[in-house]
């Protein structure tokens, strides 16, 4: 290899020997002092860092969500949507999140959502679909790291249709006929409660946050809400039931008094009559 360099070296001072007519001694330093500044223009490139290694410690404490990701909603395309899922740690460590979609009801396995590394993330509604999302919430300690996955969250977007009256009632029916139906849809910030028949029974019209431009609501709010209405629902029905069954079993122990003063009554009139029997038989 030295042999090589040393003949292109000595080829190339003799071409400039012949061209130039100067000195060997001359033409060796020019070709050395131009070789030099070649060698200092070239870039070097950096080698790339290389990350930490990441190691999950089953020791340090898991991160605990402050709320959970549960339930469902259904929206209309355009309709903007936030899903929020906090979660902390008592140990000092560093809460980071991870956003994941899936196309099936499962926190695991879901495709990473770029960028989605807040605990609140907003959802793309601009295409018809069903979408699961999740969050990984990860507490770093160091070089040691402990992760918790959270529930899932539906949302289901339906193309934009148009509201149809039916005898009074509302109907949100799109192009194709078809309409959402026993669910929650959520609309320009405003939700309708939807009954089997996709009828509007109620409405929960919420204030947005301001980040959001007064056009977004909070899915957790939605779901806290509805829970409510439906605990309530459920224990007014329960003490319904309640009331109901007291009330049967007072009319059942009333017709089981009359019945036995009834029966006294019987005895009393038939004690008397033998009484007055014997009376007269003296």
């Amino acid at each position: 290899m030295k042999k090589m360099k040393l003949v292109v070296l000595t080829t190339a001072v003799c071409g400039s020997l012949l061209l130039s007519g100067c000195s060997f001694r001359q033409a060796v330093n020019r070709f050395l002092d131009r070789s030099a500044k070649e060698a200092d223009n070239v870039i070097a490139t950096p080698e790339p860092e290389k990350e930490a290694a990441m190691m999950i410690d089953d020791s340090l404490e898991a991160p605990a969500f402050d709320n959970d990701l549960t339930g469902s909603i259904t929206v209309v395309q355009g309709s903007a949507l936030q899903l929020e899922s906090t979660a902390s740690v008592a140990d000092g460590g560093t809460v980071t999140y991870q956003w994941y979609c899936n196309n099936v009801n499962s926190n695991g396995g879901g495709t990473k959502i770029s960028g989605a590394t807040e605990p609140v993330y907003t959802p793309d509604t601009s295409e018809a679909a069903t979408t699961f999302y999740y969050v990984v919430a990860t507490n770093t300690h160091g070089e040691a790291i402990n992760m918790s996955v959270s529930g899932t969250y539906q949302v289901t977007v339906w193309p934009q249709g148009e509201w149809k009256e039916t005898e009074g009632k509302s109907q949100y029916v799109i192009e194709d006929g078809t309409f959402p139906a026993d669910t929650r849809l959520l609309i320009d910030g405003t939700v309708y409660v939807l009954d089997a028949e996709g009828y509007a029974t109620d409405t929960e019209g919420l204030a947005a946050p301001e980040t959001m431009k007064g056009e977004t609501a909070d899915a957790q709010v939605f779901q806290a809400e509805q829970e409510a209405k439906d605990a309530a629902a459920a224990a007014a029905a329960e003490e319904a039931k309640k009331k109901e069954e007291a009330e049967k079993k007072a009319k059942k122990e009333a017709k089981k008094k009359a019945k036995a003063e009834k029966k006294a009554a019987e005895e009393a009139k038939k004690a008397a009559e033998e009484q007055q029997a014997a009376e007269n038989a003296q």
